[in-house]
């Protein structure tokens, strides 16, 4: 039996061929990565409110969604659910949870950052194609502040800047997709709880001119996350959203006026004088 293909059935079986190329690598892609909500017992009462806010807001997100904690949490969200010992130290339980995932890299959570607005996956997808092709070791999503000297001497592209090796915590804990075996080789022989952590990577100089090119961060606030607490209380943006959408869950103060204004000023200045600050502090440490 004679196969009659013709110039628009030939044309149909590429758009196919290619369609099943472009599937096949998505879910390649996907399985590259996976998230992992490294949960804080102390913060349980947020923890339906972050789930309520993935599922309102990124509910096509393509990732394995891991959920990290001592005990669980009864939701009707798709996770898996990875028991950590609430006796060892932050360090000694995120490595465990980290060796449980199988995925190259990992999109580190803390439940205290919540979504407030739709996230485009696509826009999430081509950030993972950017860390792979480049061999990315750590993308922070957003920094909440950056000087204009930043824009002129460590831009990638419009949105991708390399981290200076002089901003303080320009490695950190907050909203990342890490190199997963990177990470574990920074917690391994650590038993030191989250603060501390972020302050050892802060005095492990990591970057220099030659790896600066393996640490970015991305100006775009892509994952659309506000930090919701501050010294334990919602701030007032963020409890005011709450309020509307998740009342029933609210259980924890807001943040008063007055403590507002002194975490704005604070911000101010950490954005004005970041270098000054982090040799400040540095000088200070060497005394000690």
């Amino acid at each position: 039996m004679k196969l009659f293909i013709n110039k628009r059935n030939l044309n149909l079986l590429k758009f196919v061929l290619m369609k099943e190329k472009d599937r096949i690598m998505v879910t390649k892609q996907a399985e590259e990565v996976a998230i992992i909500i490294f949960a804080y017992e102390g913060f349980e009462d947020i923890w339906p409110i972050f789930f309520n806010r993935i599922k309102k807001y990124w509910s096509d997100v393509p990732f394995k969604v891991y959920f990290a904690s001592s005990k669980p949490i009864e939701t009707d969200f798709d996770f898996i659910f990875l028991k950590v010992d609430k006796e060892k130290t932050w360090t000694e339980r995120l490595c465990s949870a980290l060796n449980e995932i199988e995925s190259k890299y990992v999109l580190l959570l803390l439940e205290d950052w919540l979504i407030t607005k739709n996230v485009d996956s696509t826009k999430i997808e081509d950030v993972t194609n950017f860390i792979e092709k480049n061999k990315i070791l750590y993308y922070k999503f957003f920094l909440p502040s950056f000087s204009s000297n930043y824009e002129k001497n460590f831009s990638i592209d419009s949105n991708r800047y390399h981290i200076d090796e002089n901003r303080r915590y320009g490695i950190s804990i907050q909203p990342s997709i890490w190199n997963k075996e990177y990470l574990i080789s920074l917690l391994e022989n650590l038993k030191i709880d989250a603060w501390q952590f972020e302050k050892e990577l802060d005095n492990m100089n990591l970057i220099d001119e030659k790896s600066r090119k393996k640490y970015i961060f991305d100006k775009r606030n892509l994952l659309n996350l506000t930090h919701a607490l501050r010294k334990g209380k919602y701030t007032r943006s963020v409890y005011k959203k709450i309020k509307k959408e998740d009342n029933e869950y609210l259980s924890r103060k807001q943040m008063g006026i007055a403590e507002t204004v002194i975490l704005k000023i604070k911000q101010i200045i950490r954005q004005l004088f970041p270098q000054v600050l982090r040799k400040g502090r540095k000088n200070y440490d060497n005394e000690k």
